[in-house]
């Protein structure tokens, strides 16, 4: 099972210098032990999330975005745990589930933990060439084959992981891909970009939590994966308007440009240039030596652009 961006439950220590101005003077700065951070429910109280932004923001050092030094984030890979719930306390599994569904009804047909199932979580807030994630899941899937007596995996993937398992498979032989999968099945896939990426970039998009829009803009514009989902110029063209505004109009191809001149962004440009190399979007169709299995949802509404009533306004 491989998630999609915010789906993998995130743990950190936290030790920031007596020197480091925090936002506010009750976030931690030194932590007792290692904790969740993404997602604990206390850490989204108003004010107090403000803290959990701060330590799980990056930084531009001049030729990438880089997480804090301060700030030790883990994955517990490749446990179920980290993508069954976003928020893996009981008193908030009504709200929090996520692959629990999947999961509950494979262990109702007999597949266990750690035999025939398992999960590749990943520190979604990276691009997926970081952690070394390609080479982990790999030998997931590999372990997997061999354990259960060369059955070939069936490799399931929702949201942005659609991109990262295809790139992973993509960048193995089709030697490997005919031996170790059966199935690729990408659920909701986002293959050339969402426009809800540039929405979070430019107005703030709070993934349903209690963030305001300043806020989660401003995180979102330090993260590496929100610009992997920016909407691919090759398939959205220059005729489709994504920002409208008296003048000019913007088009996918016009964002990283609009990032670093109208909200400074000055890194934009050359994080899209990053992320954009890791998987050409003409790649996208089925490689030999693997087949797919697609999920996804029709007929709901999905926001196409951005409006504002004058140049610079949100809206």
């Amino acid at each position: 099972l491989v998630p999609g961006i915010g789906g993998s439950v995130l743990k950190g220590f936290v030790n920031h210098d007596p020197l480091v101005p925090l936002p506010h003077s009750f976030c931690t700065r030194k932590s007792t032990s290692t904790e969740i951070m993404w997602l604990e429910p206390k850490k989204l109280l108003p004010m107090i999330i403000d803290c959990l932004m701060f330590d799980l923001s990056f930084s531009w050092n001049g030729d990438h975005l880089i997480p804090r030094d301060d700030v030790k984030v883990t994955v517990d890979f490749p446990s179920l745990s980290s993508v069954e719930y976003i928020a893996p306390m009981t008193i908030t599994h009504p709200w929090s589930s996520y692959f629990h569904s999947i999961i509950a009804d494979l262990k109702s047909v007999g597949l266990k933990e750690g035999e025939q199932l398992f999960a590749a979580p990943y520190d979604w807030r990276h691009l997926p060439t970081a952690d070394n994630w390609f080479g982990k899941t790999k030998k997931l899937i590999e372990d997997a084959y061999f354990k259960n007596n060369g059955t070939r995996v069936i490799l399931v993937s929702h949201s942005m992981g659609c991109p990262w398992a295809f790139a992973l498979l993509m960048s193995q032989s089709i030697e490997w891909r005919t031996k170790f999968i059966d199935t690729f099945v990408p659920i909701a896939p986002v293959w050339t970009g969402t426009s809800l990426s540039f929405y979070g970039l430019i107005v703030g998009y709070a993934f349903g939590l209690p963030l305001s829009t300043f806020t989660s803009s401003s995180f979102s514009r330090t993260i590496p994966s929100v610009y992997f989902l920016l909407p691919d110029p090759i398939f959205f063209g220059d005729d489709m308007t994504l920002i409208r505004t008296p003048n000019p109009n913007s088009t996918a191809s016009d964002l990283p440009t609009l990032l670093r001149d109208k909200l400074n962004v000055s890194w934009a440009e050359k994080v899209v240039e990053e992320a954009r190399a890791i998987l050409d979007p003409l790649e996208y169709q089925t490689p030999d030596g693997l087949e797919v299995g697609w999920a996804r949802s029709g007929g709901l509404s999905r926001l196409e652009c951005i409006a504002s009533c004058s140049e610079g306004a949100r809206g």
